[in-house]
């Protein structure tokens, strides 16, 4: 279990400055107010009395799984109706901040949560850190070429062919994609 820094702000007292924060007790979910001057020092939160250190909300993983809950579980989120309102869940067990870092460690530049399976929800067995390219071809949304034979994504035949994905969208039949060759 961990205790989480959700912001930080300078408290002037006179001459002394504190430095303070707002923390979340991932067990109970409450937040409290705390003087950070012993800052990565154990916490212990204000309502089940938790005892643990506290992680920065700045970090790549902690904004990635803040979001991935939000989406998942949060009903008034932007993107709940794509996640949460299709069935799409985060599993118990990446409920704790820890437990996701834990399996998944922190994202490599560029890289973004990705499910392999996207009609299955969030867990260690279907996700992986993704960069924006193998996301675009892992989309439930993918379209699809078939050319000579062969299907490909649209992502994967612009690739093999060296130009944008919007260029083989606009242009299809300059690329060798024959009339009445799909793209679905």
């Amino acid at each position: 279990m961990q205790i989480t820094k959700l912001d930080e702000w300078v408290f002037k007292d006179g001459k002394k400055k504190y430095r303070l924060a707002l923390l979340v007790c991932d067990r109970c979910g409450k937040s409290w107010k705390a003087r950070l001057d012993n800052a990565g020092k154990h916490k212990a939160c204000k309502t089940c009395s938790h005892v643990t250190l506290f992680i920065s909300s700045r970090t790549r993983a902690f904004r990635c799984w803040k979001s991935m809950i939000e989406r998942c579980h949060n009903k008034k989120n932007k993107a709940y109706p794509q996640y949460g309102a299709r069935g799409i869940v985060v599993c118990e067990r990446w409920h704790v901040l820890e437990n996701f870092i834990t399996d998944m460690g922190e994202p490599p530049d560029r890289h973004t949560i990705d499910r392999l399976n996207n009609v299955r929800g969030y867990a260690p067995d279907n996700c992986r850190w993704a960069t924006k390219r193998q996301q675009d071809a892992n989309k439930r949304c993918r379209l699809w070429v078939t050319h000579e034979g062969e299907t490909l994504s649209l992502q994967e035949f612009a690739q093999k062919i060296g130009v944008s994905d919007d260029c083989v969208r606009e242009n299809k039949e300059r690329f060798g994609v024959e009339k009445g060759a799909r793209i679905i």
